[in-house]
């Protein structure tokens, strides 16, 4: 649930971003945080190849405003392996929204269903309304050759047809409108509760 400080003005708001092994969790938030100014990014923050063995990623961004609150996004990656509930009741306490991360490549569509599958169950498992959470479905590495078509992932994946994004993370391409879209549908959802 988005956390609404009236006295500072301002809204942070909890996305947890989920996605098989290697499906380019960590590299989706060192393009964000490569491409974001310094004036809306925590200058505190490094996102480096090893300067962290958390069993999760996390990056704060300034998003702009709704209304005359600032929003603050906070983006955290789920584990692919391991999923303690410790770790897991932190992640997803006052949550959201989800990005599903999508590994375009043919040889992976078992390991995306899977693990979104899994996913899902957990967070039924902990009484959490998915179905009222901001979902964005992103479909990553539309640069190599073996990907599938996104008008078939869209099919297999996302049937309620959330707003959807294709990256090429290693290239930052994409990644940026993860930010716009996410904000847009926290808008719809924070607006009305701000009267």
């Amino acid at each position: 649930m988005t956390h609404i400080n009236k006295s500072k003005k301002e809204i942070n708001s909890k996305i947890l971003l989920i996605g098989g092994q290697k499906c380019g969790k960590k590299t989706t938030l060192q393009a964000i945080f490569s491409q974001t100014t310094p004036e809306i990014k925590n200058p505190k923050i490094t996102l480096t190849k090893d300067n962290t063995k958390s069993p999760f990623k996390f990056l704060p961004i300034s998003s702009g405003f709704i209304k005359d609150y600032h929003l603050k996004i906070h983006l955290y990656t789920l584990p692919t392996s391991n999923i303690y509930e410790s770790t897991l009741s932190m992640l997803t306490e006052n949550l959201d929204g989800i990005i599903y991360l999508i590994d375009s490549q043919i040889d992976s569509l078992i390991n995306n269903e899977e693990y979104i599958k899994t996913v899902k169950n957990k967070l039924a498992k902990r009484s959490i309304d998915i179905d009222s959470l901001v979902q964005i479905f992103q479909y990553n590495k539309r640069d190599l050759k073996n990907t599938i078509p996104t008008h078939l992932l869209h099919e297999h994946f996302n049937s309620k047809n959330h707003p959807e994004i294709e990256t090429v993370a290693t290239k930052g391409i994409g990644t940026l409108k993860i930010i716009e879209k996410i904000s847009h549908q926290l808008s719809k959802n924070i607006s009305p509760l701000l009267n």
